[in-house]
């Protein structure tokens, strides 16, 4: 029999302390301490790095890095089978057969008395190039084995496309919307993306200028004005623009040198280009069919986290959405749902005071939150400024967690109003302010189709929202809510939302909704009370916390 004791537990951000008392029940039946049985440590591994970086963000990042290098290898499988199928590869192609293709194509050409245009000053070693190839494919009829290595060297040199703008491919192909640039959906404010897009315009203007129709030309062209090798345009030693630089530090002011890029598009008008020539060229194998299923290999691109079911990997979890802390059995929420962000909201109000301690009256709570649901109000991080709470209030001095930084610029407001505001203009949202019920429905339709063709007719024909590129339908499905979810599913929420409208704060709504008994995940009778399981952990955002409860965990359970 296990004898009664009490366990104290110190519990730091890398170790625990404890200490176990036996206890021996009194004459009234209370447990009483009489000696001390262990005094201890336990240190475990910190959660975080010396950079406050968690070390599952460091392991998420290169799980993330081997997947798209997986996809990327699965790709290029799929494309070399479907080749080699049609003949434009043979078996064995690997390396060594593409060095020996690109030499195989230098001897050609420098034997064919018709192509000293082509070629130019240029020598066999700058003519074993698959750019070299890309830029013949142009003007005269391949090799079936050129083409396939053509096509390679296109689907490793696909161009730039954003994550953002992959999601939208299936909805640019509808009628209303093919003039669409993908590349508009990526962040100008995203300085790697920035630096991207602006090297695809300097390189499209250059293109444009010199009379060139596809990247494999100009690249041509420019080596054998260079004398350098063929080299992607990326390589700033060759191919370059030069912009005005301002002063900074010790650097004057002048010119500099920037990369050019290229974009998807690029990549698949020159294959468009190269399979209509050969084509009119007669290469044997190449017809529309086969150019088709050649194009779909080489341009597939998957929405980025959410792989086709075929090729999911069984051990991994796919969109997993966490549990509900008050009912289990039920998923947390999105907080991009309107019951999301008035919950949010009100969780907030009802906690603020002044530093007197005085606490606003409930008409005036009313009304600092519906300046939170009001998209004029709020700022462009959807908060209202500390300054309109007071005001609003009418408190001199607000009493808040001023240390913390998601509080720092202001009370979150209702961001999802604030967007559809932005994304469907005035006149629209004349007819939904007052109607809350659509409101929330058009919410509930932009979280759960899925499908952006099927949202964007559903927008233009149940909603009524102006098609084409500049239209409300078309900027609401491919509007950006709030990512992330609640730790409480909607359910849980709806049933504390009537108790915070009337002032209480989450702790006392959660009780009044009938949420504040913690239910045991253990049976009566079970033997495995006794130690702590997986299920009795709750789930955090914070590292540090999640690592020290586990550890707490394994320290109870070898008590």
């Amino acid at each position: 029999m296990q004898t009664p004791h009490i366990l104290g537990l110190d519990i730091g951000a890398n170790s625990i302390g404890w200490a176990a008392v036996e206890c021996r029940p009194d004459a009234d039946g209370h447990p009483q301490p009489v000696r001390l049985m262990d005094l201890n440590s336990y240190i475990f591994q910190e959660a975080v790095d010396n950079k406050e970086i968690p070390h599952n963000a460091r392991r998420r990042e290169k799980r993330l890095m081997r997947r798209q290098l997986a996809r990327r290898a699965s790709r290029r499988r799929g494309l070399v089978g479907i080749l080699r199928e049609f003949g434009f590869l043979p078996q064995n192609w690997d390396a060594a057969a593409a060095n020996a293709a690109d030499r195989s194509f230098a001897e050609r050409i420098l034997n064919n008395p018709q192509a000293k245009a082509f070629i130019g000053d240029a020598d066999e070693k700058m003519l074993a190039s698959p750019f070299a190839i890309r830029a013949r494919a142009l003007d005269a009829k391949l090799e079936k084995h050129e083409f396939g290595r053509v096509i390679l060297h296109l689907q490793r040199r696909r161009g730039f496309r954003s994550n953002r703008g992959a999601k939208y491919l299936e909805l640019l192909k509808h009628p209303d919307l093919r003039s669409v640039d993908i590349n508009k959906n990526a962040d100008p404010s995203d300085k790697e993306e920035g630096e991207i897009l602006g090297g695809i315009q300097r390189f499209a203007d250059k293109m444009k200028a010199r009379g060139f129709h596809t990247v494999g030309e100009y690249v041509w062209e420019t080596a054998k004005e260079s004398g350098i090798p063929p080299a992607r345009i990326t390589t700033s030693s060759v191919h370059f623009a030069e912009t005005p630089r301002k002063e900074r530090g010790e650097k004057p002011a002048g010119l500099e040198r920037v990369a050019l890029y290229a974009n998807r598009e690029m990549t698949e008008e020159e294959f468009d280009r190269i399979c209509e020539r050969q084509m009119k060229l007669g290469l044997n194998g190449l017809d529309k069919a086969v150019r088709n299923e050649i194009r779909a290999a080489l341009f597939e691109q998957f929405p980025v986290g959410i792989p086709p079911r075929s090729r999911r990997l069984p051990h991994l979890r796919y969109n997993a959405v966490g549990r509900c802390a008050l009912e289990p059995g039920r998923r947390r929420a999105d907080k991009a749902a309107l019951v999301s962000q008035e919950f949010r909201t009100w969780a907030v109000i009802n906690n603020i005071a002044a530093v007197d301690g005085e606490i606003p009256s409930p008409e005036r709570r009313r009304a600092l939150f519906d300046a939170c649901q009001n998209p004029a109000k709020l700022n462009k991080q959807g908060r209202l400024s500390w300054t309109e709470v007071a005001k609003i209030l009418d408190i001199g001095k607000l009493n808040y967690d001023r240390d913390n930084p998601d509080m720092k610029s202001g009370l979150i407001g209702n961001r999802v109003i604030r967007d559809l505001f932005g994304a469907m203009g005035e006149e629209n949202w004349a007819r939904f302010s007052s109607d809350p019920d659509a409101l929330a429905r058009l919410a509930e339709d932009l979280l759960t189709i899925t499908d952006k063709r099927a949202l964007y007719e559903r927008l233009a024909r149940r909603w009524q929202f102006s098609r084409g590129p500049d239209g409300a339908a078309f900027k609401l499905a491919t509007l950006e809510l709030e990512s992330g979810h609640m730790k409480y599913s909607q359910r849980a929420m709806a049933r504390m939302l009537p108790h915070m409208r009337e002032g209480k704060n989450e702790h006392d709504a959660r009780e009044a909704a009938g949420y504040e008994e913690v239910r045991s995940p253990f049976k009566p009778g079970d033997p495995a009370k006794e130690l702590l399981p997986l299920a009795a952990i709750p789930e955090t955002a914070n590292p540090r916390v999640q690592r020290a409860l586990y550890a707490v965990r394994r320290v109870v359970n070898a008590a």
